[in-house]
């Protein structure tokens, strides 16, 4: 970094003199390029990652703590599966029970349909022949006119 920065200088310096005759010969790019190297070594000793691979291999407790935090998590894993398959499970009832419904629903449907018919024939003939009027319809003649 000394000499980077002395390079970088438009002056000599009593230093450059006192320097290895290597050091002296370097150019600013080959300087740049074994610093940057240097950075990014520096950098990869310094991540927590290999902090962390430092404190499995010295450190019992932090081993420890790793691996009781590894036992929970594969638990909640085994529960989250095992209530994942639960739904899955109770999907595959819901839909075997609509399949199973929509027959009822159907007739149920059919015969309310029918029963309305004669429920409106009766008042129609209590009524002399005139058809009733159902009071959803008078409302939805009132909503469309609007």
């Amino acid at each position: 970094m000394q000499r980077k920065t002395d390079l970088s200088s438009t002056g000599t310096t009593l230093l450059s003199t006192l320097m290895h005759e290597g050091i002296q010969n370097m150019d600013m790019s080959r300087v740049s390029a074994m610093l940057e190297m240097c950075n990014k070594a520096l950098t990869g000793l310094t991540a927590d990652r290999l902090r962390q691979l430092l404190l499995i291999a010295t450190s019992r407790r932090f081993l420890d703590r790793l691996v009781n935090n590894l036992q929970r998590k594969a638990g909640q894993e085994a529960k989250m599966l095992a209530a994942s398959k639960e739904v899955q499970a109770r999907q595959r009832e819901s839909k075997a029970q609509l399949v199973a419904l929509a027959p009822k629903v159907k007739d149920l449907m059919s015969r309310t349909r029918s029963m309305k018919g004669a429920s409106e024939a009766g008042i129609s003939g209590l009524l002399n022949g005139r058809k009733s009027t159902r009071p959803y319809e008078r409302a939805r003649e009132r909503t469309t006119t609007l």
